[in-house]
């Protein structure tokens, strides 16, 4: 439900579909729920509501993946470059997902 509130532009649905089930539900959220609720916060005020990706579990490739490419996708390739650069300080190395967002990046 989330991703697809998200994929319509209804990021108000989805966030709120998170709390309700975190919440009331007390689900625990999965990455394909953060890649849903980065998606979502992408169409919101920018790429600024990183409270999400920064609550994710260290290490997970999806959250980077997604954080990566929605700044590809509002042509911010800088801060997608400086994104690539933060996760492999952290230690994740990139995939070739990355590695193709990164080069548009560089594109821009």
């Amino acid at each position: 439900m989330i991703l697809g509130h998200a994929k319509c532009g209804q990021w108000q649905d989805a966030l709120a579909n998170l709390d309700q089930q975190v919440q009331l539900e007390g689900i625990k959220p999965d990455p394909v729920t953060f890649v849903g609720i980065l998606k979502a916060c992408t169409s919101v005020a920018g790429i600024e509501e990183e409270k999400v990706f920064k609550r994710m579990p260290t290490g997970n490739m999806v959250a980077w993946s997604a954080m990566i490419q929605a700044h590809v996708k509002c042509v911010q390739g800088q801060k997608a470059a400086a994104l690539s650069q933060q996760m492999q300080r952290e230690g994740v190395e990139p995939d070739p997902a990355i590695f193709v967002a990164v080069l548009s990046a560089c594109a821009m």
